[in-house]
Parts: C-alpha cells; sequence; structure tokens
C-alpha cells in the first residue's frame, strides 16, 4: 500500500499482515476517487475525516495532496498502532487527530475540526450487508452532515450490488463501480 500522489507520493504505508483486519482500497481506485474529488477543489486545504479508517490510507493520502487536517477513526487496536506508525513516519502528527473508538457511538463528532471538505465512511462490508448496522452506519452520516460544508462530500464505500437506502440529508450519490466494489459520492442536500 502507498500513497498515490501529492507531497508523500509513493511513500508505503504500513499494512496488517492479516489481510482480515483492514480492507485496503487498491491504488487503481484510489486514483480514480482522488482525482475526482481533487478537480472540485475539496482537498485545497481544510479538513477530512477518515472513518472506520483501518491504517488511514484515505486520510494520509487527503493530508499528501493538500488538506490540512484529518480526523481518523477507528476502534481496531492493531490498526491503530500502525495508524500511529504512518503517521509518525510521515511526520504529520500535528495534522491529525486519531480517535480510538466505535464509530457509530459517533463521539467523534465532537472532535472534528470542521466544516470538512470530505468525509470518509469506510465500514467493513459486513456491516453494511446486516440490517442493524448498515442502518447505523447511515445514521452516523445523517448526523455528521452537519459538520460537512455546504461544497464537502461523503465517500461511503460498500460491496457491489449491495443496494443502499437513501441517506437523510445527502442527495442522490455519484455511484462509481470497480468491480465488487462501489464507492458513492453524495453532496449535501
Amino acid at each position: 500500500m502507498r500513497i498515490v500522489a501529492g507531497r508523500f507520493r509513493s511513500r508505503r504505508i504500513h499494512q496488517p499482515k492479516d489481510r482480515g483486519t483492514t480492507r485496503p482500497i487498491t491504488d487503481r481506485v484510489k486514483t480514480s476517487l482522488f482525482d475526482r474529488l481533487g478537480a472540485r477543489g475539496l482537498f485545497d486545504g481544510g479538513a477530512v475525516a477518515d472513518v472506520f479508517c483501518g491504517t488511514g490510507s484515505l486520510g494520509l493520502e487527503s493530508l499528501s495532496r493538500g488538506s490540512e487536517h484529518c480526523t481518523f477513526v477507528d476502534r481496531d487496536r492493531s490498526a491503530g498502532e500502525l495508524l500511529k506508525k504512518n503517521i509518525n513516519e510521515l511526520g504529520v502528527a500535528s495534522e491529525c487527530d486519531a480517535v480510538s473508538g466505535d464509530a457509530l457511538a459517533g463521539m467523534w463528532l465532537m472532535r472534528l475540526a470542521t466544516p470538512l471538505n470530505v468525509l470518509f465512511l469506510d465500514p467493513p462490508y459486513r456491516m453494511l450487508e446486516a440490517d442493524d448496522s448498515r442502518r447505523a452506519v447511515l445514521a452516523v452520516a445523517t448526523r455528521a452532515a452537519d459538520h460537512v460544508a455546504s461544497e464537502g462530500v461523503l465517500v461511503l464505500r460498500s460491496p457491489h450490488p449491495l443496494e443502499l437506502e437513501a441517506i437523510d440529508r445527502w442527495d442522490e450519490p455519484e455511484l462509481y463501480v470497480y468491480g465488487g466494489m462501489a464507492v458513492r459520492v453524495y453532496s449535501r442536500v
């Protein structure tokens, strides 16, 4: 796993040896997604949040491309240790807030540098496939809308062809499909 573009271009980031712990996004998908978001100016300063962050690939890519701050949220301790290692090796500790806790509880919302330009929600696929946990993820997206700039976006990664309900306070998403993965980009209502 590496950072694709920006000031840390080609720098490797640590990933768990056990691929069951996280589900890294491929360089091809990351390039496509970040080029689309970058064309909107979403990494020209400002803040992002990487929720269900694992080892921080999306947030670190955002910082590399020009975001000023990232709040990382995950409860997995082994991924959290690797996230801290990645942050320290890139020298971006002053630009980050790493929150260890349950993303569904929403306590991390109080720690956000707002308004966010991008809110990444990248939950484990099994959470989106089960009705109760999927509704909880979508409820967090609704609550987080107040913390996203009016021109900011929500990026939600899910398995494809899973259908998702509409999310209150967010428009119909732009849908990008990459094999068995879907990336939805929502704008604020």
